[in-house]
């Protein structure tokens, strides 16, 4: 009936047109005709939802309270002390790890922007945040600190003065059963949209990653990590990867596009839950990832930049007499009293076969390395390059 109707109305409006009429009072005509005839759609009932989707909605509203909005705050700068106090920086995600009020995250997703004072006048670098607000998914919020952070791994631990029962932990599972193809999910706070749920699938396992975000350790690589599909976008950093069954696989850290004209193509990078588990504790009960105590300091950044050497390797600054640094035959540099160098000490330009580009690196390289029984290093001295084997002597805890 409805279409015989409209093909009849179809016709008439041809044989108007056809007849000379004024083709915009045609097209009134065959407006006011809809209005009059028009009837909403008819709307279908809700079908039911399959197992797969229902378990997708349980795992996602079981985490939510499991997953933070973190916004680290900046203190103003001496010429900034009559501003309106604390401005935020970028927003990340983090994730409840235990019911004592430690959350984790990224160690890039608590930098911000200082003013550093040097012999030159103040220099703009940056540094782990002094203040961290935590938004839970009840939207409370709360002040947190960095009290522990590994710049190798990417991983930063916060306490947060919330609540103890507000915090719900979330999940672990190990990493090392993982495969190819099987789900997974990111909940995260994407361009600050707050509990955003994406699905895809694992799509490759232990991956290398040049940690390029975090400045400090130059392009020290993230073992093991996981690539996955999942749409992973700003502010994900430092948000939970889920299986199906909604435990925690590993921590989202980084995208790598690639625009060529052609495609802007995106491939997105977790930390998996096994290098959390071997680094996070360490964090929250010492602050930081007990290094080999080796009996050497490294000049600073500007220091090498002073003497021509910025991104040529680490340079020796000096050596405690008697340690394994001494002891392997690495020699520091040699100051005036006045602090001006009378002789270079060795520059490391490689670790265990790797380049090192600068002190941060080095010290990257430390952390993913605390249990060998020496280290093998290659320096510059002078024009000389030489093999230096160092023994290690671990701190006690």
């Amino acid at each position: 009936m409805y279409r015989s109707w409209m093909k009849t109305s179809w016709i008439l409006l041809v044989s108007l047109m056809a007849w000379g009429q004024d083709p915009k009072a045609t097209e009134e005509k065959w407006i006011e005709q809809f209005r009059r005839e028009a009837k909403p759609p008819v709307i279908e009932v809700t079908q039911n939802l399959t197992a797969d989707e229902l378990q997708q909605i349980k795992i996602f509203n079981d985490l939510k309270s499991s997953v933070v909005y973190i916004t680290p705050l900046e203190k103003p700068t001496d010429d900034e002390s009559n501003s309106l106090g604390t401005t935020t920086s970028s927003s990340a995600t983090g994730m409840v790890w235990d019911r004592f009020g430690h959350v984790v995250t990224n160690a890039h997703a608590v930098l911000v922007n200082q003013s550093v004072r040097s012999s030159e006048g103040f220099i703009e670098a940056q540094g782990l945040a002094e203040e961290v607000e935590v938004t839970l998914a009840n939207q409370k919020k709360y002040k947190a600190r960095v009290i522990g952070y590994s710049f190798a791994y990417d991983l930063a631990v916060l306490q947060v003065f919330a609540p103890l029962d507000e915090l719900k932990p979330i999940r672990l599972a190990s990493s090392k059963n993982l495969k190819i193809g099987q789900k997974a999910m990111v909940v995260g706070n994407p361009y600050g949209l707050d509990h955003t749920l994406s699905v895809g699938v694992v799509s490759a396992l232990k991956r290398e990653v040049i940690n390029l975000i975090s400045p400090q350790i130059g392009g020290v690589t993230i073992p093991d990590a996981i690539q996955v599909d999942a749409a992973i976008n700003p502010g994900n950093s430092g948000g939970p990867l889920l299986d199906s069954q909604g435990r925690v696989i590993g921590m989202t850290t980084e995208v790598v596009t690639k625009a060529d004209g052609l495609s802007n193509a995106r491939i997105a990078f977790a930390i998996s839950s096994d290098t959390m588990i071997n680094v996070i504790q360490e964090l929250i009960t010492h602050g930081r990832l007990l290094l080999p105590e080796l009996g050497f300091s490294s000049a600073t950044d500007l220091s090498q930049k002073t003497l021509g050497l910025q991104g040529q390797g680490a340079l020796v600054e000096s050596v405690l007499e008697k340690s394994p640094a001494h002891i392997g035959g690495l020699l520091g540099t040699r100051r005036d009293l006045a602090g001006n160098p009378t002789m270079i000490g060795d520059l490391i330009i490689r670790f265990e076969g790797r380049l090192v580009l600068s002190a941060g690196q080095l010290l990257g390289y430390l952390e993913q390395n605390r249990n060998r029984n020496n280290y093998r290093l290659v320096v510059k001295r002078g024009e000389e390059i030489i093999n230096l084997t160092i023994p290690i002597k671990f701190p006690r805890p």
